[in-house]
This record gives structure tokens, sequence and C-alpha cells, in this order.
């Protein structure tokens, strides 16, 4: 017969639940800032020595994009070609992500420590998504608030419509691929629910090959959220649409890196900080936003 134990007195402390990044997200969709290759250092098999760009007093480059094609009359004696494009030169500065993390007890000396470190990891593509989207920690950083041509009807239109409104603004302003549609969660149920939308292993695929992004940090208030700060309105959310997105990491650190500084003797716990930086970059031309509506059957739409 198996007798019960006092609830509670004779608990079994085990490490904490493991924690994840979602998955997709932001930082599946979007691409690492590439390494940058060493000339004339051959390590064998056709491989060059490739070094990390140095990112974290920010980064800067020579856009080539919004530089549009055009087409000329075959043998005509009267070429003239257009005037090129202004050259833009984006720059995009590092921030900071952290998370605070404290504790009364613990099982091991290290395990709050690396629950730090798992939490800062599982929440870094919440907020890498966020930033992109509204530029709160680094001003400086152009958004897709701030970047964003509103091409939306004069009411939100349903998910599908907007996509479509989209892709076509970014296709006639670009003339290439490489295009990233930005939509909160509820949107992208509505996009998978059409078919228009598919998941690949970690990544959104849409028309045309381009990539879909659900953040997860992209804001859904009604307010503030659009080109400029614009309204989206009651029961409405807005997508985005950009080129390529690129991003860097760096290692996470704790602080205070004692072991006996970790330990706030007045508040008896144990209090850290995991940090890390992080970057982000996109060409601001070729921006655009749609206000779109979260279908629901109460709306006579299917998801």
């Amino acid at each position: 017969m198996v007798t019960a134990a006092a609830k509670g007195a004779g608990w079994q402390t085990i490490p904490a639940l493991p924690l994840t990044r979602p998955v997709p997200s932001l930082l599946t969709t979007a691409r690492q800032i590439p390494a940058k290759p060493i000339e004339h250092v051959d390590l064998g098999a056709g491989q060059d020595l490739q070094i990390p760009y140095n990112w974290r007093s920010g980064v800067q480059w020579r856009s080539p994009a919004g530089h549009k094609g055009e087409r000329q009359t075959w043998c005509s004696s009267s070429i003239t070609f257009a005037t090129a494009a202004a050259i833009t030169q984006p720059a995009f500065y590092p921030y900071i992500i952290d998370v605070p993390y404290s504790c009364d007890w613990v099982y091991e000396d290290a395990d709050y420590r690396q629950d730090a470190v798992d939490q800062l990891d599982a929440v870094t593509p919440w907020h890498v998504s966020n930033e992109l989207w509204t530029g709160t920690a680094e001003p400086l950083n152009k958004n897709l608030q701030t970047s964003a041509t509103d091409v939306s009807a004069a009411s939100a239109v349903h998910p599908v419509t907007a996509l479509g409104t989209l892709l076509e603004a970014y296709s006639d302003c670009s003339q290439a691929g490489g295009a990233v549609i930005h939509c909160p969660l509820s949107t992208i149920v509505s996009l998978l629910h059409a078919g228009l939308v598919k998941q690949q292993g970690d990544l959104y695929f849409g028309p045309g090959g381009c990539l879909v992004s659900s953040g997860p940090g992209y804001p859904t208030a009604a307010t503030g959220t659009g080109p400029g700060g614009a309204n989206a309105g009651t029961g409405n959310v807005w997508m985005y649409i950009t080129g390529p997105i690129e991003y860097a990491l760096g290692d996470i650190e704790i602080t205070p890196d004692g072991g006996e500084a970790h330990y706030d003797q007045r508040r008896n716990r144990y209090e850290v900080v995991a940090q890390r930086l992080a970057i982000h970059r996109f060409d601001p031309v070729c921006v655009y936003a749609c206000k779109t509506f979260t279908p629901s059957p109460g709306q006579g739409y299917e998801p």
C-alpha cells in the first residue's frame, strides 16, 4: 500500500523547464550578416579565411535598392539614359537586449545563471522583431513605421488582399525579388488557412517565393503601429513588406560576473542580468504597409 507523504514536505528540486526560441520567427526568416572573405589565405579545398564584420559600433553600406532598370529601342540613333537614382548609405546601430533575473533559492549554484541565459536566448527573436517594427531602443535606426509608405485602401482589407497589394507595390518599386512580408501571428493564421502561405521547416513561404515573418514581436495595437504612427483601427492590424533582412547577435554575458556578487544579502536572493548586443539591417526603400482586419466567423469570414 502506498502511503501519501505530506504535501510539499519532500519536494524534489529539479532544473527549470527548457526554454526555446519560437519557430518560425524573424530570426529564421532573416539572414545573418555575412562574414568578410580574406583573400589569398587558402584553407584548402577552395576555402578562404572569413572573419565576421565588427558590427558593434554600427554598420553602413552603399545601397543598390531603388536603382531601376529601363528599356531602349533597338538600333535607335537617339538612345538616352535616365538619371541614376541617388546613392543612399543606410546606417544601423546595435542595441542591448537584457533579462533581469532573480531567485530566492537555487538547486545548484550555476542553475539560476543558466536560467537567465536560456531565457534571454528564447526571447531574443521577440525583441529583434519588435525593434525592427518600432525602433524603440535605438531611434536613430530606420524601422518599419518610419520607412513605410501606406498603400492601404480607405478601409482595412482581408489579409489575402493586403498580401497581393504589398507584393505588387514591392515588385514595382524594386523590380527584384527578395521580398519579406511582416505580419502578426493572428494574420499568419488566416494566410495559412487560405493556402497562400505554407510552412516548410522553420520558414513561412508566400506567393512568388517571398518569405513571411510572424515576428513574434510585431505589435497588434490598434493605435500608433502604422507608418508614421498611423492607427490601424479597432480590430485591425498592419502588414508590411521589405527587402531582405539581416541580423547579428553578440554572445550572452551575465553581470555581475563574480559568484559572490550575485547574492543580495539584504533581500536574501540571487540577482543577475543576462544581456547581449544585437543588430539588424534592411534597405529602407521599397517598404510598404497595408491595413488589414483579422478574419473571424463573427465577421462572416473564415480565419
